[in-house]
């Protein structure tokens, strides 16, 4: 069962780029935040996420390296598809596809094989319902307020044929530890 994402989540999971076309900004919050503004009228959408740093595993002590990690979903909200990649170089090399067609999902790993696994609407019933996007955005917002939580506007980058914004974002593992175990992960 899915449960209430928290806002460090949600700003790492769906923080996308607002490309050139639109009036320039210079703040970095501003950036993310209109980012998530603009996704209410989405229909489709993608998404590419790298990590770098390194991820300390709460309760053990143990941590290992982020670098390399990466994660790129193509989103098609009124067909209900989805398709994604991912890669955790640490975690043995883990990597996969996921591709998500109206309630079915099916997926593989590095792992599993070349064989896809499929999960059909009977396993994903029990899911929550999709998250208010309104309230997430409010608790993007008043997250990224935090003491503590710093957002930078780097250089502009290449997006295909526009430009897009590259914002840094950084979050002090005691904030991460306030935010609960569902943030550590």
């Amino acid at each position: 069962m899915l449960r209430r994402s928290s806002p460090v989540l949600v700003v790492m999971a769906f923080v996308l780029a607002a490309c050139s076309g639109a009036p320039a900004l210079s703040d970095p919050k501003e950036i993310v935040t209109s980012g998530f503004d603009a996704t209410a009228e989405l229909n489709s959408f993608h998404v590419s996420l790298a990590l770098d740093g390194s991820f300390s595993m709460p309760d053990t002590g143990g941590t290992f390296s982020l670098a390399g990690t990466t994660f790129e979903a193509d989103v098609d909200l009124d067909g209900k598809l989805v398709g994604a990649t991912f890669a955790v170089p640490a975690l043995l090399g883990l990597s996969g596809e996921l591709r998500v067609i109206d309630s079915d999902v099916y997926f593989k790993t590095s792992m599993t094989g070349t064989m896809w696994s499929h999960m059909g609407a009977d396993a994903t019933a029990s899911a929550s319902p999709a998250p208010d996007v309104s309230s997430m955005i409010d608790e993007v917002r008043a997250f990224l307020d935090k003491e503590g939580v710093e957002t930078t506007k780097l250089d502009d980058v290449d997006c295909g044929e526009r430009t897009c914004y590259h914002v840094q974002l950084t979050i002090p593992a005691e904030l991460m530890n306030e935010e609960g175990p569902d943030a550590s992960m």
